[in-house]
């Protein structure tokens, strides 16, 4: 658990250096932010909804099982897909 405890405060700080060093015109990356009793996810300055479908295992399992269902998930305007 102490190791465990360790790796996460490593991990998080070389995040914060990183995210330090970016330059104040690069766009701020996708982030939560509480507006009132909602969290939402925020992408390029406005909340993001996203609009999800979900693949069965044997549609995403190659690139040709997954060419005849794509155009049924552009038909639905969908932005996301759950691909396992």
């Amino acid at each position: 658990m102490r190791h465990r405890i360790l790796f996460i405060s490593i991990a998080l700080s070389a995040f914060a250096v990183t995210m330090s060093a970016q330059t104040p015109a690069a766009a701020p990356i996708p982030h939560l932010e509480k507006r009132g009793a909602v969290t939402h996810l925020i992408v390029d300055g406005r909340p993001w909804l996203g609009l999800a479908g979900e693949l069965l295992n044997n549609a995403a399992s190659t690139a040709e099982n997954v060419r005849p269902v794509w155009p049924d998930l552009v038909k639905a305007n969908l932005n996301t897909a759950l691909v396992e």
